[in-house]
């Protein structure tokens, strides 16, 4: 298929499941679902276009989760704008009306869903101007469990950085990495609903903006950032001292040839780091397991 530009996985139905963004006719596509028919993924099944108007190309970020028992989809389109769209069966053979969710600028959207009984929340970069942009990390929570009504956006903090950033849930509370000018940031949530958030945590300083691509996970219960430092041509994995993320080790460079970082994602293996990542220079897919 004609897939580029973002893709996220989950698992749906104890079965792996990516979405992604498919160029179309002319760059004018949109986000499509396709969903393993076997536990190990080594069949698929056909993909289903979530999006297919050309509104909704998902350019600068998809993210996936279970909302409410069936899968659903946040996603930044083509100029910048904040989609969400919730399929209509379990296995994400169909899927309902796409909803826009806001119209000024989003970087790249975290999808959030803590229970099937919880509203789910998106996690993102956010600047109201569009003519000036000033992304903030932000955070927009839906009224109802199945995400069919949202609530106003809400700012998470006044810092000022650029489109990237990911989120996860840490110990039952949202969490948020992102970058400003004071360098890599840690942030989570003061409660469960976030209706407060705790000072930041700076992870990271390099020498410019350009720190992209973030990824955090928890690792044996510990969460874990890694991310690419764009300036150094870095990929860069700081892990923290408590579950919490209230403290965290030096940074460690895991990789430093050929401008590499790109698409950073950790997973757990064995109670250890598992990360690959991409390099612009050499054009490799590479694999580091950071070894307890």
């Amino acid at each position: 298929d004609d897939a580029w530009g973002a893709f996220d996985l989950a698992h749906v139905l104890s079965s792996p499941a990516i979405v992604y963004n498919r160029a179309g006719t002319n760059g004018v596509g949109g986000p499509v679902y396709v969903h393993a028919t076997d536990a190990i993924g080594n069949n698929w099944g056909s993909p289903v276009q979530i999006d297919d108007n050309g509104a909704g190309v998902a350019y600068n970020g998809i993210s996936i989760n279970i909302v409410g028992v069936k899968p659903a989809v946040a996603y930044s389109g083509s100029n910048e704008d904040l989609f969400f769209c919730r399929a209509d069966s379990i296995s994400g053979d169909a899927w309902g009306a796409v909803q826009l969710l806001d119209n000024n600028l989003w970087g790249q959207p975290t999808l959030i869903s803590t229970s099937a009984a919880d509203p789910p929340s998106i996690l993102c970069m956010y600047s109201s101007n569009i003519f000036f942009p000033a992304f903030r990390p932000s955070r927009i929570s839906a009224d109802d469990a199945n995400g069919a009504a949202w609530n106003p956006i809400s700012g998470i903090s006044s810092e000022v950085g650029n489109t990237s950033s990911d989120g996860f849930i840490v110990n039952n509370v949202p969490a948020i990495v992102y970058k400003t000018n004071q360098g890599v940031l840690y942030q989570r949530a003061g409660d469960a609903d976030a209706t407060f958030w705790q000072d930041p945590v700076v992870l990271y300083n390099p020498p410019s903006w350009n720190a992209d691509h973030f990824n955090l996970v928890l690792i044996a219960g510990i969460p874990c950032v890694a991310f690419e430092d764009g300036y150094n041509g870095w990929v860069i994995f700081i892990k923290a001292n408590d579950a919490l993320g209230n403290s965290w080790f030096p940074a460690e460079v895991v990789d430093m040839r050929d401008r590499c970082g790109r698409g950073c994602s950790l997973a757990e293996f064995n109670g250890a780091p598992l990360l690959a990542y991409g390099c612009f220079d050499s054009k490799e897919l590479r694999v580091a397991y950071l070894a307890p």
